[in-house]
């Protein structure tokens, strides 16, 4: 992290996020490549950085450009299996285990888990590590969803469907080019 460097095979945990140090302080990170990206389109504002590190992946921000969004993924943009594909691809050339850690939404499954426990032994990992995002009351490394009420449930419940009512207070959604976005309170979620 001090030197701002991958560390390893892991995708970037997120491309701006918030990390709490010891003293509760929380400092906001953002990947210097991403942000030189969206400096260089005119695009970038500190509000636009806080409301990322609040979701933690940028493919649901339509105002950023699609070449930029589909640079910059993060670890909960990739599946669990790729995960796991990924961790095999290297196993295959290591002699000693290759650790890499299986990132799940919130909402993961007893079964998705088995899933990729299962999937990894067929391919020859030496082990697996899983991490279920806020399985630990307190997280180093986090996005601020909860923060503002909005719930993996709610997530989910919005990809499913478009949204007539707003899950935060029940008002009129309005949907543009994919997105819908509440015009009473501006929660915004995009369809995928």
């Amino acid at each position: 992290m001090i030197a701002d460097v991958s560390s390893g095979i892991e995708p970037n945990y997120a491309i701006v996020y918030t990390k709490r140090v010891l003293n509760g302080q929380e400092l906001l990170y953002i990947n210097k490549h991403f942000e030189a990206a969206l400096r260089k389109r005119g695009v970038y504002s500190e509000a636009l950085m806080k409301d990322i590190s609040n979701r933690g992946s940028i493919q649901d921000f339509m105002d950023i450009p699609d070449e930029i969004r589909s640079t910059f993924k993060v670890a909960y943009d990739v599946t669990p299996l790729w995960h796991t594909r990924i961790q095999a691809a290297f196993q295959r050339f290591t002699d000693n285990s290759v650790s890499k850690t299986v990132n799940f939404p919130y909402d993961a499954s007893i079964k998705d888990v088995e899933d990729v426990y299962n999937m990894a032994y067929d391919m020859g990992c030496k082990g697996v590590t899983i991490y279920r995002d806020r399985s630990r009351e307190a997280q180093v490394l986090g996005i601020e969803l909860e923060r503002k009420g909005i719930t993996p449930e709610k997530r989910r419940i919005a990809k499913e469907k478009v949204l007539d009512k707003c899950p935060e207070c029940e008002k009129k959604m309005v949907s543009k080019e994919g997105c819908a976005t509440c015009e009473a309170c501006g929660y915004s979620v995009c369809i995928e």
